[in-house]
């Protein structure tokens, strides 16, 4: 069954069951199938964000339906569940095994295609933009984003450092504990 699991502000679990729609799928098109794997040091991961032309479609590890065309493919860098204060940030995309690709590529789909985005493990824990340096700027890009859950629009993985699949306070308080830090 597809859908999405969504917990809402409330805390309540819920799961809305969908048939995806192909993106951006005129009827004279064929649809495809754009599988989107993730890798960190030989380890399979699926808790990244795909998104396909602008709309977030799912996690890593899963097939999204397209029309057959040119599309627009960004995977989010995301934290490691747990807690661990892992990040795992995107270096490259690889389709052949010769060619890396830059995060957000560019595709022509033409037949069912799967892509790998690769990322690399970093400990860095309350580095919400990645800069190295925990300060206000992660303060403000999570408390800006209190209360908003997978599934909404204004929703970026980068801000749910304990991966509970919402923006709160625990995410402002983890940045909080680190402020100063340097990686």
């Amino acid at each position: 069954e597809v859908g999405w699991a969504v917990v809402d502000p409330a805390g309540a679990e819920t799961f809305t069951p969908t048939t995806p729609e192909p993106i951006n799928a005129p009827e004279s098109l064929q649809q495809l199938y754009l599988t989107v794997l993730a890798e960190a040091n030989g380890t399979s991961l699926t808790t990244g964000d795909v998104y396909i032309d602008g709309q977030l479609v799912g996690y890593t590890g899963s097939s999204f339906p397209v029309a057959e065309g040119t599309h627009r493919v960004f995977v989010n860098d995301f934290w490691e569940q747990g807690n661990t204060g892992n990040r795992y940030c995107f270096k490259y995309y690889t389709h052949d095994s010769t060619t890396y690709y830059p995060n957000p590529a560019t595709w022509l789909i033409d037949e069912d295609m799967t892509v790998t985005a690769h990322f690399e493990k970093k400990g860095c824990p309350g580095d919400v933009n990645g800069d190295g340096i925990v300060d206000i700027v992660d303060i403000v890009i999570c408390g800006l984003r209190i209360g908003i859950y997978r599934g909404l629009p204004e929703w970026t993985s980068i801000a749910d450092l304990n991966c509970d699949g919402i923006i709160d306070t625990v995410d402002v308080v983890i940045v909080a504990l680190n402020f100063g830090r340097e990686y």
